[in-house]
């Protein structure tokens, strides 16, 4: 996962303020994207960005309560559309998160592998299961 703007930003400074499980870490291993996936959030209204193999951008602006629950949901939009290629694995999606804007970008196979794991409470579950089902389609 990668925060958009400067990559100079610290999880000390004020665009991280609010992620104290950050503090002395930067936001780009896939435990942090794993460790924000779970990291309670009010439900927000995301654009998610993904780049075909040609370069052409495509965006859709999602609500979800998690990064993660973004992008599953934004993927299986892609996917039902018909606008974009089959997307892979290893394809990027940008998670732009509005109110306060921050950007995250995950791969396809970080979703894939936090839809496939542990979960920590029954709404998660559902939650999880709901978003597998929407990518099944």
């Amino acid at each position: 996962m990668q925060a958009s703007g400067s990559d100079t930003a610290t999880p000390n400074s004020p665009k991280y303020a609010h992620w104290p499980l950050l503090r002395g870490r930067t936001p780009k291993s896939e435990h942090t994207a794993k460790l924000l996936s779970f990291w309670p959030m009010s439900v927000r209204t995301c654009s998610v960005t993904l780049t075909d193999t040609q370069g052409v951008r495509h965006t859709v602006d999602v609500t979800a309560d998690s990064l993660f629950e973004a992008a599953a949901m934004a993927l299986a939009i892609f996917k039902k559309n018909g606008w974009t290629d089959p997307v892979g694995s290893a394809a990027r999606l940008e998670v732009e998160v509005r109110e306060p804007a921050v950007t995250h970008t995950v791969s396809v196979m970080q979703i894939q592998r936090w839809l496939q794991g542990a979960t920590t409470s029954p709404n998660e579950r559902v939650r999880k299961d709901r978003l597998r089902e929407l990518l099944a389609r």
